[in-house]
């Protein structure tokens, strides 16, 4: 228009210069990353596998016997977890963060442990085993193996370890490994991502979002029990798999579950060590298993509680794999009850009483069949 003109600011040639220098120095990084190459985020864990991180060792040197005999809890009510920079959780915002400075070992940064609780109440340990090796029916029933290169060596069991269970969150195990064989381990970050908030906080929206893969939620039920199938050795095992997955996908054994964490844990494969990793990483299930388990050992799997009305039943499962004095151990307990809908007083005051007897049947296997403990065996 008439009578505009344009003010040029001061300094003007040495902003110039500078956008200059700032355009050459883009280039040339342009040139050096194109010359050396990008690096793909798929082989950002490419060399990941905690199964060696084994027991974790305390910088107080806390063994179990010390940890049951002089437990001092700084909370009441709370039991003692180690105090280790290595056991620590982050928000997949951070992990975003962490990524984009190139701190991709960021899943190493979190393991699950025991929390190393006082186990005491050994006559109710006792009455809780012998039920379940005695009774078939028995709404607790588990299994205790040391997990062998030939094979898993069985240590002990309840009396029916074929029992069915509705898998609730434990199916996430299989349905993780499945996805990540499907793609022999070359997963996206995307993907990671959502298998580490699969596990690390049980989210069902990655639950979902796995099985859709296959097309739907019944493709992706359908997926699991297919891959116990694939897996198996003999004729007898055609119909539910080597893994004991039933009605459709959804119904689950611990034998079966044990024998599954057996394979899983001696595969050398990435798609093995992926799925691994993030089952060290759980932050759900706690007052289980873990409950009475030393507070310096780390502890891999998956837990899942359900209310099944089909089934007329509650669920509450744990499934884990953990590490001590140079042996490694899978100890699978499943339990139900009558059913009561997901979140009344009625069901949240069952469940609580499931994972109570859950850990004290973990713990005093623990010290019987593990530590090796006689007052404990005197059954």
């Amino acid at each position: 228009m008439h009578g505009e003109f344009i003010t040029m600011p001061k300094n003007s040639d040495s902003i110039h210069t500078k956008n200059f220098l700032k355009i050459i120095s883009r280039i040339t990084l342009l040139i050096i990353t194109l010359s050396i190459g990008i690096p793909k985020k798929s082989n950002a864990i490419a060399n990941l596998d905690v199964v060696n991180y084994g027991e974790i060792k305390n910088r107080d040197n806390i063994t179990y016997q010390n940890i049951s005999n002089n437990h001092t809890p700084t909370i009441k009510n709370k039991c003692y977890r180690v105090a280790n920079e290595s056991i620590r959780s982050y928000s997949p915002e951070k992990i975003s963060a962490l990524d984009k400075k190139g701190k991709t070992h960021v899943f190493q940064r979190f393991v699950n442990t025991g929390l190393g609780c006082p186990f005491s109440n050994i006559n109710e340990y006792r009455a809780i085993r012998r039920a379940s090796e005695q009774k078939r029916n028995y709404p607790i029933q588990w299994q205790l193996s040391e997990l062998r290169i030939t094979g898993p060596k069985l240590i002990g069991q309840s009396k029916n370890p074929g029992k069915e269970y509705y898998g609730a969150s434990v199916l996430k195990l299989f349905l993780a490994i499945a996805f990540a064989d499907k793609y022999n381990g070359m997963l996206s970050w995307h993907n990671l991502q959502k298998m580490y908030l699969m596990f690390k906080i049980s989210d069902n929206a990655a639950w979902k979002y796995f099985k859709l893969t296959w097309g739907s939620d019944s493709k992706g039920l359908k997926a699991i029990k297919d891959y116990s199938i694939q897996k198996s050795r003999s004729r007898k095992k055609k119909i539910n798999g080597r893994y004991e997955i039933t009605d459709r996908g959804q119904g689950i054994t611990v034998r079966g579950t044990n024998l599954f964490l057996s394979d899983l844990f001696y595969r050398r494969d990435r798609a093995a060590r992926i799925v691994r990793t993030f089952m060290y990483s759980i932050n759900t299930g706690k007052g289980m298993i873990d409950y009475y388990l030393p507070a310096n050992v780390a502890i891999a799997g998956k837990s899942g509680t359900f209310s099944r009305k089909k089934w007329k039943k509650n669920y509450t499962n744990h499934a884990t794999v953990f590490k001590f004095n140079g042996k490694t151990y899978a100890l699978s307990i499943f339990t139900e009850g009558d059913y009561a809908r997901y979140g009344t007083p009625k069901e949240i005051r069952e469940k609580k009483e499931r994972k109570r007897k859950m850990a004290l049947l973990a713990g005093g296997l623990f010290q019987e069949e593990i530590l090796g403990l006689s007052y404990i065996a005197n059954r």
